[in-house]
C-alpha cells in the first residue's frame, strides 16, 4: 500500500509504502510497523506521521511474533549485504 512519504524517526529514511503482516486494513493510529532500513519499530500516529515507541509500547511490542520475524528479516539481510544496523 502506498501511502504519503514519512521519515523514519530512528534513521531519516523516507518511508512511502507499507505491508500489511496479518491484515489489509489501513494502518490507525497506534499500529506498529518495522523500517525496512534500520529495523526500528514504529508506531503510527494519528496525523499520519511515524514515532518510536514509548518504553510501555516496546516492552509490549517485543513480544508479538511478526513484529520480531520481520524485524529478523531486515537484519538477516542487511548483515548478508555487509550493512550493519544502527
Amino acid at each position: 500500500m502506498i501511502m504519503d512519504p514519512v521519515p523514519c524517526p530512528k534513521c531519516g529514511s523516507t518511508l512511502d509504502a507499507i505491508t500489511a503482516v496479518s491484515a489489509d486494513d489501513p494502518p490507525q493510529a497506534g499500529d506498529a510497523t518495522v523500517c525496512f532500513q534500520c529495523a526500528a519499530t514504529l508506531i503510527f500516529e494519528a496525523a499520519g506521521g511515524l514515532r518510536l515507541p514509548t518504553d510501555e509500547e516496546a516492552a509490549v511490542l517485543w513480544r508479538e511474533p511478526e513484529i520480531a520475524r520481520v524485524k529478523a528479516a531486515i537484519i538477516r539481510g542487511a548483515r548478508a549485504r555487509g550493512r550493519d544496523l544502527k
